[in-house]
């Protein structure tokens, strides 16, 4: 949403093996530079909990995901720390309301 691109295209940006899709997705939203390593890392979590194959049940996944990421983000500064936060509460709302329907 925040980059103006199909959500298919993003995604495809954000898991591209190399390094480039990631930045090029995270330019195009027009986050913060100083957030892009904690954005990085996450979707390294994202793809280590994905290669283990243990946590196929959303609910799993996502504690697992919330879990080690928070561990990795321990010397993150509190305001980038809140800004994710708030980012990851606003997408969990809006996945609800799209469940729903």
């Amino acid at each position: 949403e925040l980059a103006g691109m199909s959500h298919q295209r993003m995604w495809l940006l954000i898991h591209d093996s190399g390094p480039l899709g990631l930045k090029a997705a995270f330019d195009r939203a027009g986050l913060p530079p100083r957030l892009y390593p904690s954005f990085r890392a996450a979707v390294e979590v994202y793809h280590s909990i994905e290669r283990e194959g243990a946590a196929a049940e959303r609910m799993v996944f996502r504690k697992r995901m919330l879990e080690r990421t928070l561990t990795l983000f321990q010397s993150i500064p509190k305001d980038d720390l809140d800004y994710l936060l708030e980012k990851l509460d606003a997408s969990g709302l809006s996945a609800t309301r799209t469940a729903a329907l």
